[in-house]
């Protein structure tokens, strides 16, 4: 286990990456650890897990979104087509190690605990906050541990969990004084589910007809207490 302390950030990067019409003004990780079970890469999660995280951003001069490199942006391109193109082949083409590497990233677990994210502008600050976020791979039943894709459409399943949320939107006065609101939602549970086919069309030869043999890329399920948004 390797543990990182003290790790701010680089606000260019994280603006180049995301490529999102905010500046981001501060990025800051208290502790990182990151879980390598060296003996059992294809039996263990690899883990990452964050502890107190701070990100603050705020609205830029102008609502232009960032550029991006466009060097990095056609390589990533290139990589993608290259992959899309790889997977359209027969399956059992695939080589053993890229398939083992496959199914590494798959298994890859992460852990955000104690999370602030603030947006600032000059009418309101948003802040977002919880106690702890987990992203987990899962198995067809939603229960996480080391899994493998399912079936012919090649089927991922992974569960977000988020635990004590507080989303709070509170107004900033001409004075820049700010009035503090009665957030949004307190201390909430939020659990999303994601199950994403990388071959949604399931191969002629298959017993599926009609429109059966053709499923959505990505489904999402967002549960937030009692209440289902799918």
């Amino acid at each position: 286990e390797i543990v990182f302390k003290n790790v701010e950030l680089r606000l260019d990067v994280l603006q180049e990456e995301l490529g999102l019409p905010v500046v981001f003004t501060r990025g800051f990780i208290q502790e990182l650890r990151v879980y390598v079970p060296v003996a059992g890469l294809l039996r263990e999660n690899i883990r990452f897990t964050l502890c107190n995280v701070e990100l603050v951003a705020s609205s830029p001069e102008s609502w232009q979104t960032p550029k991006r490199n466009s060097s990095k942006v056609a390589g990533k391109r290139d990589e993608a087509r290259r992959t899309g193109s790889e997977s359209d082949k027969d399956p059992t083409t695939e080589g053993w190690a890229k398939s083992m590497l496959n199914r590494i990233a798959l298994n890859i677990r992460v852990e955000v605990r104690n999370m602030v994210f603030k947006f600032r502008t000059e009418t309101y600050v948003s802040s977002v906050s919880w106690q702890s976020l987990t992203f987990d791979p899962c198995d067809p039943s939603w229960r996480a541990g080391f899994v493998n894709v399912s079936g012919e459409t090649k089927a991922a399943f992974k569960t977000i969990t988020l635990k004590q949320v507080t989303w709070c939107l509170d107004a900033v006065g001409q004075d820049s004084h700010r009035s503090y609101e009665a957030p949004i939602f307190n201390r909430q549970t939020v659990t999303v589910r994601i199950l994403s086919r990388s071959r949604p069309a399931i191969p002629p030869q298959s017993p599926a007809v009609g429109a059966a043999a053709l499923f959505p890329s990505v489904h999402l399920d967002i549960r937030l207490e009692d209440v289902l948004l799918s």
